[in-house]
Protein backbone atom coordinates (compact mmCIF):
# COMPACT_ATOMS: atom_id res chain seq x y z
CA UNK A 1 0.00 0.00 0.00
CA UNK A 2 1.24 3.64 -0.84
CA UNK A 3 0.14 6.13 1.28
CA UNK A 4 -1.07 9.88 0.21
CA UNK A 5 3.01 11.52 0.03
CA UNK A 6 3.79 8.43 -1.75
CA UNK A 7 5.82 6.17 0.50
CA UNK A 8 4.96 2.51 0.82
CA UNK A 9 3.17 1.25 4.16
CA UNK A 10 5.10 -1.31 5.60
CA UNK A 11 2.29 -4.31 7.24
CA UNK A 12 2.40 -5.27 10.68
CA UNK A 13 4.88 -8.57 9.73
CA UNK A 14 6.83 -6.10 8.13
CA UNK A 15 7.48 -3.84 10.41
CA UNK A 16 8.38 -6.96 13.44
CA UNK A 17 10.57 -7.99 11.07
CA UNK A 18 12.31 -4.38 10.99
CA UNK A 19 12.63 -3.83 14.34
CA UNK A 20 13.94 -7.00 15.02
CA UNK A 21 16.94 -6.77 12.79
CA UNK A 22 17.61 -3.24 13.97
CA UNK A 23 21.08 -2.96 16.04
CA UNK A 24 19.89 0.75 17.88
CA UNK A 25 16.43 2.25 18.14
CA UNK A 26 15.46 5.76 19.02
CA UNK A 27 12.91 6.19 22.16
CA UNK A 28 10.89 9.28 22.81
CA UNK A 29 9.37 10.47 25.59
CA UNK A 30 8.37 13.86 27.89
CA UNK A 31 11.54 14.55 30.37
CA UNK A 32 10.48 17.83 32.43
CA UNK A 33 7.72 19.25 30.16
CA UNK A 34 10.54 19.00 26.93
CA UNK A 35 10.50 15.95 24.41
CA UNK A 36 13.93 13.76 25.06
CA UNK A 37 14.80 11.39 22.51
CA UNK A 38 17.59 8.71 23.50
CA UNK A 39 19.23 5.97 21.18
CA UNK A 40 18.65 2.37 22.78
CA UNK A 41 19.87 -1.81 22.36
CA UNK A 42 16.15 -3.60 22.52
CA UNK A 43 15.16 -6.56 22.07
CA UNK A 44 11.74 -7.58 19.86
CA UNK A 45 9.75 -10.03 22.55
CA UNK A 46 6.44 -11.26 20.47
CA UNK A 47 4.74 -7.86 20.27
CA UNK A 48 6.51 -6.04 23.18
CA UNK A 49 9.69 -4.01 22.87
CA UNK A 50 11.83 -4.28 25.96
CA UNK A 51 14.55 -1.81 26.77
CA UNK A 52 17.23 -2.41 29.48
CA UNK A 53 17.79 0.87 31.94
CA UNK A 54 19.01 1.90 35.09
CA UNK A 55 16.52 2.81 37.70
CA UNK A 56 18.26 6.12 38.09
CA UNK A 57 18.21 7.09 34.50
CA UNK A 58 16.43 9.87 32.74
CA UNK A 59 14.18 7.08 30.49
CA UNK A 60 13.17 4.93 34.28
CA UNK A 61 12.00 8.34 35.71
CA UNK A 62 10.45 10.00 33.10
CA UNK A 63 9.52 7.62 30.66
CA UNK A 64 7.56 5.06 33.04
CA UNK A 65 3.52 5.21 32.92
CA UNK A 66 3.40 7.89 30.00
CA UNK A 67 2.89 7.34 26.23
CA UNK A 68 6.47 6.96 24.29
CA UNK A 69 7.55 6.71 21.01
CA UNK A 70 10.40 4.90 19.45
CA UNK A 71 11.57 4.93 15.99
CA UNK A 72 14.31 2.61 14.04
CA UNK A 73 15.10 3.27 10.12
CA UNK A 74 17.30 1.28 7.25
CA UNK A 75 19.30 3.81 5.38
CA UNK A 76 21.80 1.11 3.93
CA UNK A 77 18.99 0.19 1.48
CA UNK A 78 18.74 3.67 -0.48
CA UNK A 79 17.02 4.43 -2.33
CA UNK A 80 14.49 2.99 -0.71
CA UNK A 81 15.25 2.96 3.05
CA UNK A 82 12.75 2.14 5.51
CA UNK A 83 11.30 3.75 8.93
CA UNK A 84 8.94 1.67 11.75
CA UNK A 85 7.42 4.34 14.23
CA UNK A 86 5.48 2.85 17.42
CA UNK A 87 3.50 4.55 20.07
CA UNK A 88 2.81 2.85 23.32
CA UNK A 89 2.85 2.74 27.50
CA UNK A 90 6.22 2.96 28.89
CA UNK A 91 5.97 0.08 31.53
CA UNK A 92 8.50 -0.93 34.12
CA UNK A 93 9.02 -4.96 34.45
CA UNK A 94 11.91 -6.10 36.89
CA UNK A 95 12.67 -9.28 34.88
CA UNK A 96 11.51 -10.94 31.86
CA UNK A 97 10.87 -14.15 31.36
CA UNK A 98 10.78 -16.56 28.14
CA UNK A 99 7.43 -15.61 27.64
CA UNK A 100 8.07 -11.92 27.83
CA UNK A 101 6.87 -9.14 30.24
Amino acid sequence: MVDSAGLEVLNEAECFQLLAGAPVGRIVFNDRALPAVLPVNFAVLGRTLVIRTGARTRLAIAGINTVVAFEVDEFHTFPHPRRVECRGGGNRYSSVGPGGP
